[in-house]
C-alpha cells in the first residue's frame, strides 16, 4: 500500500499522472442507490430516516415523501441500514460491482418496546459504573485513541450480566460519540455486543455511519491524517487486506516461523462442512485462511537483526478460530465475516473501536 500524506512517493504521482491521462473529464464508476421508506400500517412515508452503509461515511437521510438516493465508488460486500428513532432497524446485504443503480423500499415497523424504554430514565448505580467503565476498556481497547473518543449519550447503554463472566450490552438507542483523535463523530448501533469483564475478551457487531468533523486549523487536520495512518498500519485490518492482495512483504509484515505460515483455503468440502448454511456464499464472495502451523506470530515492520530475523523483544500478534478447523473468512476491506470465531492475541487483542477507520478511508491506494 502507498501512503499518500506528507511521505508522498514518486510511484504515486506517477498513478496520479497515468490516471489524469486516462480518464480525462471522465468522472469515476459510482453506483447509485435509492428508494423510498413507509410506515408500516398507515402506508406514509417517513422523513428523517438514515439510510447508510454501515463502516462508511456514505448514505442519506429520507426528504418528505420518504425518499433517499446516495452514490458511491466503493465495491464489495456491504450492508445498507435503515434507521430510525422508535421504529425496528433493517438491514440488507448488497453487493457493489460499481456502476449499477439499486432500488430498495422500506417498511417499517414501530418497536414498542424501545418507545417504552426510552420513556424510562434508568437509575446508574456504582455496579452501572463499574459495568461502563469495563465496557469501554472492551469496546474502545487501550491506549491514546481510546482516551479521545466521547460517548455523548452513555445513559442510553444497559447491562445484563447473565453470569459473571458474561455481560451482555444493550442501547435503547444508537450511540453518538466523537473520536477526537482520527476526526470522526459515529453513531453507532449495537447488532450484538457480550464480554468478560474479567479479561476484556467478548464479541462486537455494530452498525456504524461515520462523518468528518471540521477542522479548527491545518495542523489539526494534519495530526488527524497521521493518527488515522498510525491506526491502520500494523492493524489487523491492515494485515488481512495485504493477505488478500498477496502483498505481505510489500505492505512490510513478518511472520514466524516462516512467510507461509498463513495459508489459503479452496477445498470446497472442508469449507461446505465448516460452514453448512452459506458454504456457497464464502467460496463466491470471500477470501478463507487458516493457520499452517500451530504457534505463529505476526509483527509489522519490525527491526531485524544482521541475520534478517525480528530484534528480542519485539511483539508479535496472533489470532486463535474457533472452528473445528480453524478457518477465518474475509472479505476484501478486510472484515473478518466470522468474527465471532476469531480471537486476538498480542497487541491486536488490544485494538478497539477507537482504531476504526471508515471503509472508505482513502489514505492508502493500493496499486496492483
Amino acid at each position: 500500500m502507498v501512503s499518500i500524506s506528507d511521505k508522498k512517493n514518486s510511484r504515486f504521482v506517477l498513478v496520479l499522472l497515468i490516471s489524469a491521462l486516462f480518464l480525462g473529464s471522465e468522472s469515476v464508476a459510482q453506483s447509485t442507490i435509492k428508494g423510498k421508506v413507509f410506515e408500516a400500517g398507515t402506508a406514509e412515508p417517513l422523513t428523517g430516516v438514515n439510510v447508510y452503509l454501515s463502516g462508511t461515511t456514505i448514505g442519506s437521510s429520507t426528504g418528505l415523501e420518504g425518499e433517499y438516493e446516495f452514490t458511491t465508488s466503493l465495491t464489495g460486500n456491504f450492508e445498507l441500514i435503515v434507521s430510525f428513532l422508535g421504529f425496528k432497524t433493517q438491514t440488507k446485504r448488497l453487493v457493489l460491482e460499481g456502476s449499477e443503480e439499486l432500488t430498495f423500499n422500506f417498511i417499517l415497523r414501530e418497536d414498542l418496546m424501545q418507545l417504552e424504554e426510552i420513556q424510562v430514565t434508568g437509575e446508574r448505580n456504582q455496579e452501572w459504573d463499574r459495568l461502563f467503565k469495563d465496557f469501554k476498556r472492551f469496546f474502545l481497547g487501550e491506549g491514546e485513541l481510546a482516551e479521545e473518543v466521547e460517548i455523548f449519550n452513555p445513559e442510553m447503554i444497559d447491562f445484563d450480566v447473565i453470569l459473571r463472566e458474561h455481560v451482555v450490552v444493550t442501547s435503547k438507542e444508537p450511540l453518538q460519540m466523537a473520536n477526537h483523535a482520527l476526526g470522526y463523530n459515529i453513531e453507532v448501533e449495537i447488532d450484538k455486543i457480550y464480554f468478560n469483564p474479567y479479561n476484556y475478551t467478548g464479541y462486537w457487531n455494530v452498525y456504524t455511519s461515520f462523518k468528518e468533523l471540521e477542522s479548527e486549523n491545518l495542523d489539526q487536520s494534519r495530526s488527524w491524517e497521521e493518527n488515522r495512518e498510525k491506526a491502520y498500519l500494523g492493524s489487523s485490518k491492515h494485515f488481512f487486506i495485504s493477505l488478500v492482495y498477496n502483498d505481505l512483504r510489500t505492505d512490510k509484515f513478518f511472520i514466524i516461523p516462516r512467510s507461509r505460515a498463513i495459508e489459503r483455503v479452496e477445498d470446497e468440502e472442508l469449507i461446505r462442512m465448516i460452514f453448512p448454511t452459506n458454504w456457497q456464499d464464502i467460496l463466491n464472495k470471500y477470501h478463507v485462511y487458516r493457520a499452517a502451523d500451530i504457534n505463529f506470530g505476526i509483527a509489522h515492520n519490525p527491526q531485524l537483526n544482521r541475520s534478517g530475523r525480528p530484534e528480542p523483544g519485539t511483539r508479535f500478534s496472533s489470532f486463535d478460530v474457533k472452528n473445528y478447523a480453524g478457518l477465518v473468512v474475509v472479505d476484501n476491506n478486510g472484515n473478518i465475516i466470522n468474527s465471532e470465531e476469531v480471537v486476538f492475541l498480542g497487541p491486536w487483542s488490544q485494538d478497539g473501536f477507537a482504531k476504526t477507520l471508515p471503509l472508505d478511508y482513502s489514505t492508502f491506494v493500493r496499486i496492483n
